[in-house]
């Protein structure tokens, strides 16, 4: 997940993925782009209460492709997702995304919602 400020969507997307992933031994990695607000407080803060989230604190803002390829780089992952920090995630969000890739011809996969302006959404 990048973050950059915007600090109560972040608080709202780590706090979902605490209470609602039910899948085993996952990590969430978390890359601030040079937060000015309280945002990498609350990420240190998060990081030495949940073994499972890993930050990395840029002193610059990278950019958000360049922030994402720094926190795929550091997984020890062996299924990767892209994350916002605008996302709250619903129970069990991660173990029924994931099942999907039992499947050998699938590859890539994405998740649904009933508030985006593209092809995710579906009618509610």
């Amino acid at each position: 997940m990048v973050t950059y400020n915007n600090l109560s969507l972040t608080r709202l997307c780590l706090e979902s993925i605490i209470r609602n992933t039910d899948y085993p031994n996952y990590e969430v990695i978390v890359v601030d782009n040079d937060s000015s607000d309280k945002t990498p407080e609350y990420l240190r803060q998060m990081a030495a209460q949940h073994s499972q989230i890993r930050i990395l604190l840029n002193t610059e803002n990278r950019g958000f492709a360049s922030a994402n390829n720094q926190g795929l780089e550091l997984s020890d992952g062996e299924r990767l997702v892209l994350l916002n920090n605008d996302t709250v995630v619903p129970p069990g969000w991660l173990t029924r995304l994931l099942r999907h890739l039992d499947d050998p011809g699938i590859g890539l996969v994405g998740p649904v919602t009933n508030f985006t302006g593209n092809e995710a959404k579906v009618e509610s």
